[in-house]
């Protein structure tokens, strides 16, 4: 990676998360979800659903990390009740015993399997494919996990 020192990472990364706003770097996060909620009507329920899910994640991701390293402790972001609810409702219970058994790097797995879904939806959908009734259902619980899983400080 250009630019990235070992020795002087650690000491930069402590910085930038003791200076953080909390609330600014959730503004940036919630600025992709006013694009897409413009593009809503043009998008399936389920689309919108797992976007919503990403999300929720990220943001839950962002804020328990900045907000836990503020008050001298180290959450993570998967392990509160809000984030276990998502988890587990968008992912099918194979994928939810791979996430459960990963070391490491779960946002991002959980990012790469939200993406493969939207990516079969959109495939599905472009086939001529009708959406089903379940689909909407599972969409409407996606969509309510990933609003009960936003972070707190923006929700209105």
């Amino acid at each position: 990676m250009v630019g990235y020192d070992k020795t002087k990472f650690g000491s930069q990364l402590h910085a930038a998360f003791r200076s953080a706003n909390l609330v600014e770097v959730l503004k940036l996060w919630r600025a992709p979800n006013d694009r897409v909620g413009q593009a809503r009507p043009f998008l399936s329920e389920r689309i919108f659903a797992l976007f919503s899910a990403a999300q929720a994640a990220l943001g839950l991701a962002t804020s328990t990390t900045i907000g836990s390293y503020q008050d001298g402790e180290n959450r993570l972001w998967y392990e509160g009740e809000e984030a276990k609810d998502l988890v587990a409702t968008v992912l099918d219970t194979e994928e939810l015993g791979e996430f459960q058994a990963r070391r490491s790097e779960r946002l991002n797995w959980l990012f790469l399997c939200i993406q493969s879904k939207i990516l079969t939806e959109i495939e599905h959908l472009l086939s001529g494919g009708a959406t089903a009734g379940d689909s909407v259902a599972q969409a409407h619980r996606i969509l309510d996990a990933a609003a009960a899983a936003e972070p707190s400080t923006l929700q209105e």
